[in-house]
């Protein structure tokens, strides 16, 4: 039909009131900010938002001189954060952020670069530890990736472990059996 019946069409058909605004003034006032309630969720229904909801509080922002990443505090007892190798780079000390913004310093324990895997210790840091699994995920199973991408905070993404056992050629010249998901890991959340 033309335009004119096009519209003469549209006119015949009833509006979605859900689409409505009643009120379509918008008023802004101050700059006070509220805070969003916790909501429930079912970790049957809604399991990364669960993790992410488990597992947040724990992830901490490490930042060296040469740049930032994630890493996750994981032993309250000794204060230990558990970040990649490449985050730390070269450093001996580095700014452990936590998410409500705190920052203490902490000193690198240890780096392996075949694992990408380092360990720092902070003292004073107010911030749950993550309970972390000690089995061999199965493929299939969703993977959840928490972190700060780019000095973002508290990103969240999500995928499935697609392999397990996967060898990776590390810049030893090793092999190293590494777990492969889709999950979209950027640099900064890995």
């Amino acid at each position: 039909p033309g335009r004119g019946a096009r519209r003469a069409l549209d006119a015949k058909r009833p509006l979605d009131a859900s689409l409505i605004d009643d009120d379509p003034t918008t008023v802004v006032q101050g700059t006070t900010v509220s805070s969003i309630p916790q909501v429930a969720i079912d970790p049957g229904s809604e399991p990364v938002a669960a993790v992410a909801q488990a597992v947040s509080p724990s992830v901490v922002q490490i930042e060296t001189t040469d740049g930032l990443g994630s890493g996750v505090y994981y032993d309250a007892t000794n204060g230990l954060v558990m970040t990649n190798a490449h985050v730390v780079g070269d450093a001996t000390s580095v700014t452990v952020r936590t998410a409500d913004g705190d920052a203490t310093e902490g000193q690198v324990l240890g780096a392996d670069t075949g694992t990408d895997i380092a360990v720092v210790k902070v003292s004073g840091l107010d911030a749950p530890a993550a309970t972390l699994a000690d089995e061999t995920p199965a493929v299939g199973q969703i993977a959840v990736a928490v972190g700060s991408p780019y000095g973002l905070d508290q990103t969240v993404t999500s995928g499935i472990v697609s392999a397990v056992n996967r060898p990776v050629d590390n810049d030893k010249g090793v092999a190293v059996n590494m777990i492969q998901t889709d999950a979209s890991i950027n640099p900064g959340n890995s």
